[in-house]
This record gives structure tokens, sequence and C-alpha cells, in this order.
């Protein structure tokens, strides 16, 4: 994960982040569900740290969207809150703390 730089610091040296990303296309392309990979390669050129930096900033802006039943709990959850959702399990499973803002996946009870 990139940490913020403290002032003085810089978190990267890569030419392609020395500006603040422009995110619209990607989220876009995230919602229509396709895959994150496909939406970074569409939107950034294949550039996976500026995807990921869109995609926690889009995830930490949906927090409380993706909190609701109707959009992160059912059988089919709204496809940006199902990425978010991985993410934050994927970096729980990797010993990493899971955000407060990011909501446990509720999984639905079977119709049995």
């Amino acid at each position: 994960m990139t940490e913020a730089p403290t002032r003085g610091e810089f978190a990267s040296t890569e030419r392609e982040n020395t500006g603040i990303p422009h995110c619209m296309d990607f989220d876009k392309c995230v919602e229509d569900a396709e895959s994150v990979a496909a939406c970074c390669q569409k939107s950034f050129g294949g550039s996976f740290k500026t995807c990921g930096i869109c995609l926690k900033a889009g995830c930490l802006l949906r927090a409380d969207f993706c909190g609701v039943p109707e959009n992160g709990n059912r059988l089919k959850p709204h496809p940006y809150c199902w990425t978010c959702f991985e993410v934050a399990d994927l970096e729980e499973n990797q010993g990493l703390p899971r955000p407060s803002v990011f909501p446990k996946r509720v999984r639905p009870e079977s119709k049995a």
C-alpha cells in the first residue's frame, strides 16, 4: 500500500505519478463490472500504481454506500462494492489491518 509522504519526502520517483490521477474513466469502467485489470489498461495504459491509487480512493469514497445492505450485502452486490470487498479481503489475508471504513462483507444466508 502506498503511504502518504511527509513534508520533504517523496512517495515515488515514477514520472507518471507526479500529477493527481484522473480516476473518472476508471471508476466508470469498474462500475460497469469490467475487470480491474482491463480498466487499468484502458484508463492508465497498465499503470497499476495509478490504478491502485484510484481504486483505493474509490473504495474509501464508497464506504458508506457499500455498507448499505442493498448495495453491498446481497447475492449480486454493486460491482464497485464487490471489488472493494475483494481488496479489503486480500489486504486482510496479507496481514494488513482492515481499515474501519471497509465494512466486512456479510455473506447472504442460503434459502434452504
